[in-house]
């Protein structure tokens, strides 16, 4: 365990990530708008070398957007290759005459309408293969049981392999299923975005990796990320009283590319060299990290960071439910990851970096694997 803690508020990045993710002013030049996006990538790449973690905000036309309806207005876009311009319309849009968007996505409030319901409710959709319902301490982080309920969602296929490929878990008469999708696949084209321009400033940046002839951003978004096998997970974390602390997660990294947190109270914490930071909790951030398949993309230049979340009775509104939204921007089930694009010119020079590669479908099962361990006792008793 860290001895030390850092309150590192005032050092932590928030990024505005909206010039990756709006067409921009028609009217602008456009090399003033690949200029900025750029700018954007070199405060994302610095970031992750030196947190692993990072807020973002989408500004538009000096509008703070709120996530839910970024995410919503994404799922409009017709090209995957840039932005189309409905967050730019959105902006400067008079929201008294009606909103632009349909009024399917995502929010904290359906999440926690689901998780208000009986136990019993609950537990008719109890997890299968990975998908579905869990109890408060059916999750297990480190051996312990970890204090939050969660519905674990990937992305659905037609036909289940047994595994966890497979349709989307039956969670009851309502359209949460739809509002997952449609939410996935606003993230995901965050998550496109934000790895094509963190992976162009890498590119940049010669003087400390060796990238391979035929490295293109490309290769994340086809080979490797073409058809990411997406992850979605609701927690509904318990308050905490005068008592003391409570974890609701335990300490662990990330498995995929990026993972995306929106929630509505504090709590996450990390862990950066030897010392814990409290991430800094606003309700129009979403906290973004590195996950392990990202580490090994870049041969370790960019890492993982270890994180937890703690309900602390210092917390504002500790005594209230912590409902978060995790989203996992993962790769292609069936990718083969590896360091061979991307590797760090000194680690290569010493000798210390050596061809590593893993099948993501593998990886990801003997994680799933592990996070549901069995221990003595019965979390339903």
């Amino acid at each position: 365990m860290p001895a030390a803690r850092e309150d590192a508020a005032s050092e932590y990045p928030v990024i505005d990530v909206g010039p990756l993710l709006s067409a921009g002013d028609p009217n602008e030049d456009v090399r003033f708008i690949l200029a900025r996006r750029r700018e954007v990538g070199r405060a994302l790449l610095a970031a992750c070398e030196r947190f692993g973690f990072f807020s973002i905000v989408c500004t538009i036309q000096k509008e703070s957007i709120p996530w839910a309806d970024v995410v919503d207005l994404l799922t409009l876009n017709t090209r995957d290759d840039l932005p189309d311009d409905f967050l730019w319309e959105y902006a400067r849009h008079d929201r008294s005459e009606g909103c632009l968007i349909e009024g399917k996505d995502l929010t904290f409030a359906h999440v926690d309408a689901w998780f208000s319901q009986k136990q019993a409710d609950k537990d008719a959709y109890a997890m299968t293969n990975g998908r579905g319902y869990q109890r408060i301490g059916e999750n297990v982080t480190n051996g312990r049981r970890d204090q939050h309920e969660a519905i674990d969602f990937y992305r659905p296929c037609a036909v289940s392999d047994g595994g966890l490929r497979a349709p989307h878990p039956y969670i009851g008469p309502n359209d949460l299923n739809e509002r997952v999708d449609r939410y996935a696949k606003g993230m995901t084209r965050i998550g496109k975005y934000i790895l094509r321009a963190l992976l162009g400033a890498i590119r940049k940046e010669y003087l400390h990796y060796r990238i391979a002839d035929d490295f293109t951003e490309d290769i994340l978004e086809d080979d490797i990320a073409g058809c990411p096998f997406w992850i979605l997970r609701l927690i509904n974390s318990p308050g905490c009283d005068s008592d003391g602390e409570k974890t609701s997660c335990g300490w662990h990294t990330d498995y995929g590319l990026l993972t995306f947190i929106h929630a509505t109270h504090p709590g996450l914490q990390i862990e950066v060299s030897g010392k814990i930071i409290d991430v800094p909790h606003h309700p129009e951030h979403m906290v973004c990290n590195v996950g392990e398949m990202l580490q090994l993309f870049t041969d370790d230049s960019l890492k993982a960071t270890r994180h937890r979340v703690v309900r602390k009775p210092s917390d504002e509104n500790c005594a209230r439910p912590r409902i978060s939204i995790a989203f996992f921007y993962e790769p292609n089930y069936d990718a083969v990851i590896s360091n061979r694009h991307l590797t760090d010119q000194s680690a290569l020079e010493s000798g210390y970096s050596s061809p590593r590669e893993v099948r993501y479908a593998d990886f990801l099962r003997q994680k799933v694997a592990t996070n549901f361990a069995k221990v003595d006792e019965d979390p339903r008793a």
